[in-house]
C-alpha cells in the first residue's frame, strides 16, 4: 500500500515539474527560431542580387 502511496506521489510531483520544464523548452525554442530568421534575413540583405535581364532574339 505504501508503495502504490509512493508511486503515486512520485508521478504527480514528477509531472508538476516537468509543465514548467516543457513550457521554458518550447520558449527556448522560439527564441531560437527568432535567432535564426533574423540572422538570414541578415545575410540576405548583405547579398548583392542583381537582377537577370534576358533578351528575346
Amino acid at each position: 500500500m505504501i508503495k502504490i502511496l509512493l508511486f503515486s506521489l512520485f508521478i504527480y510531483f514528477g509531472l508538476k515539474i516537468s509543465g514548467p520544464l516543457i513550457k521554458l523548452f518550447r520558449f527556448q525554442q522560439t527564441i531560437k527560431k527568432k535567432d535564426d530568421r533574423a540572422n538570414f534575413h541578415k545575410k540576405l540583405s548583405k547579398m548583392d542580387i542583381q537582377d537577370a535581364e534576358f533578351e528575346e532574339n
